[in-house]
């Protein structure tokens, strides 16, 4: 922590645009990549034994007077453990990424559900390349990262039942008994 005993609120991994420094004629195009010691934040940050090749490109293209939109490909070669055998996972990670920036006030007006856009976010002073780029890699993470020959060994169920469990509604059967009798 900082010596102001504050915790720190800067992200791991930050490329902030100014809007208002954008083309409003022609897209303008990105090439972002985390420094080795952001690198190092991320990995931390999302639980992985490794990130290597990360890499964010793509372009944010206005579409309106007030609204943009951010196309993108984010790529990475991530390590995890293995949910089974907590050996390392390395996987490749290559996903697209599509951004509607718009107002808040249009928000507002198409969350109706049948209007409702998941790729709209709303439009602030700043779009922040780098928080977009580690939101989508913490989506396209595998979620349970598994090696090719990985086998959980299962108790077989066929035994002789010695290690069963007691059934909680025998017991609250039991209870009422006990308490719907008077003594």
């Amino acid at each position: 922590m900082p010596a102001d005993n504050k915790p720190d609120s800067r992200p791991e991994f930050s490329r902030p645009r100014v809007v208002e420094a954008l083309s409003h004629k022609h897209p303008t195009g990105f090439d972002e990549a985390p420094t080795p010691d952001e690198a190092e934040a991320l990995r931390a940050l999302l639980g992985l034994l490794g990130l290597r090749k990360f890499r964010f490109t793509g372009e944010i293209s206005p579409l309106r007077r007030d609204e943009w939109a951010l196309r993108g490909t984010l790529g990475a070669s991530v390590t995890q453990e293995c949910v089974v055998t907590l050996e390392p996972v390395r996987s490749r990670i290559e996903t697209e990424v599509l951004i509607h920036f718009v107002p808040p006030a249009k928000m507002d007006d198409t969350m109706e559900e049948r209007d409702f856009d998941e790729t709209q976010e709303p439009l602030g002073e700043v779009i922040d390349l780098g928080l977009i780029a580690t939101e989508a890699l913490a989506l396209a993470l595998p979620p349970y990262p598994r090696k090719e020959d990985a086998v959980l060994d299962m108790p077989d169920s066929s035994d002789d039942g010695a290690d069963e469990k007691p059934n909680p509604f025998a017991a609250l059967a039991t209870l009422k008994d006990k308490l719907g009798k008077p003594q």
